[in-house]
């Protein structure tokens, strides 16, 4: 199976004219170091699976590492940012009132902007998507270190205030790559009108429940 990984490597990297053509791709494929790198591959894969003398898991992950490397020179590569997604998810489940509903709706736009720019790689900076990601992480671990009892904060206050002002700030670093580096201005209005809608969800829920709760602003 390991003979039809420079194919379809290469297969991949003729749909993408802007980046490569057959008359690069092809002898970049025939090179000895490619399929030097995939002999090596395939012997220490065999070897691993035949208990003769195995490599270990680490060492395989390294030759098949170098193989990818040699190939992707003419794939166009699509940035996965399934660990900042993850860590979104995980951290906005445990963002608690006032800001629950606008971190949940931020994740949200981050899976669309995700899932639109996957579809068209070739042309936009999906590393500006990743690194924005990671800033929110960041962002979003501040505001749930923050908010740990709702009862102590209100809207108004210094604390929401300093939260609500880091949050708008990632929406502009997001609105800035959805713009500048994923080329979804058309869609970015659309985004920004459910943030505010969930600061104004996240608003009303805050007072009602500090008004039940009897807790002056």
């Amino acid at each position: 199976m390991l003979l039809y990984i420079p194919f379809a490597f290469l297969g991949n990297a003729l749909l993408y004219p802007k980046n490569v053509t057959d008359k690069t791709a092809v002898p970049h494929v025939r090179k000895v170091e490619v399929w030097q790198a995939m002999k090596s591959l395939a012997s220490n894969l065999s070897a691993f699976f035949d208990r003769q003398d195995p490599p270990t898991l680490e060492q395989l992950e390294a030759e098949w590492n170098r193989l990818r490397d040699l190939l992707m020179v003419l794939s166009p590569v699509l940035v996965s940012t399934l660990a900042e997604m993850i860590d979104l998810i995980k951290l906005s489940a445990q963002i608690r009132s006032p800001f629950r509903e606008r971190v949940a709706t931020l994740v949200r736009i981050f899976r669309f902007l995700d899932e639109e720019s996957a579809k068209n790689q070739a042309d936009v900076d999906r590393d500006d998507l990743k690194s924005v990601m990671q800033t929110a992480v960041k962002t979003i671990q501040g505001t749930a270190a923050a908010v740990k009892d709702v009862k102590f904060i209100t809207v108004g206050s210094r604390e929401y205030d300093s939260q609500d002002t880091a949050l708008k700030g990632l929406l502009t670093d997001i609105q800035e790559c959805a713009t500048e580096s994923l080329n979804l201005e058309k869609a970015w209005p659309e985004q920004e009108s459910k943030y505010t809608t969930g600061v104004t969800i996240d608003v009303d829920h805050h007072n009602a429940m500090i008004k039940k709760l009897g807790i002056s602003a």
